[in-house]
């Protein structure tokens, strides 16, 4: 598999075969607390899991990379690809986000995609920031590590 659309594709019984991927993007999500990132190609985001810093560096936002590994189900979410190899090929630009519709947001369809979306924030409290969007009131949980990676205007 040469694209993160490809992956996605796969059913979770397909992912347990352990495919070969080889994937060329830019990491758009770094999470080294979780040994993990979020790589875009031109098609798609995909879960990149068990990047530990065994594998050459730890992922950073921005970096351009090469993933090898091979398929892995997630039980829970769309199929990821379990990191073998990884080369930093430079930096880069990060893709124009997608900038969604909030039942886009709630179903899922944008796993792994990098959004962009605007509000006015209500509330901000331990865990959790509550955001006034198009009318909607929302509270979005997040973790400290993905919180720093959020930009406010």
């Amino acid at each position: 598999m040469t694209n993160a659309q490809q992956v996605h594709w796969l059913t979770q019984q397909q992912a347990t075969n352990r495919l070969p991927v080889r994937i060329q993007g830019v990491v758009t999500c770094a999470l080294p607390g979780f040994d993990a990132a979020v790589v875009q190609d031109d098609t798609a985001g995909v879960y990149i899991a068990h990047w530990t810093s065994s594998l050459g560096f730890l992922p950073e936002v921005g970096a351009l990379v090469q993933v090898e590994g091979v398929t892995d189900p997630d039980y829970q979410f769309s199929p990821r690809v379990r990191a073998t190899r990884v080369f930093k090929l430079g930096t880069t630009n990060l893709p124009p986000p997608v900038r969604p519709y909030w039942d886009q947001l709630i179903n899922g369809s944008l796993d792994t995609e990098f959004v962009e979306i605007e509000g006015i924030i209500t509330s901000v409290r331990e865990g959790s920031v509550t955001l006034l969007t198009h009318g909607v009131k929302s509270t979005s949980w997040y973790s400290i590590r993905l919180a720093r990676q959020m930009t406010w205007h």
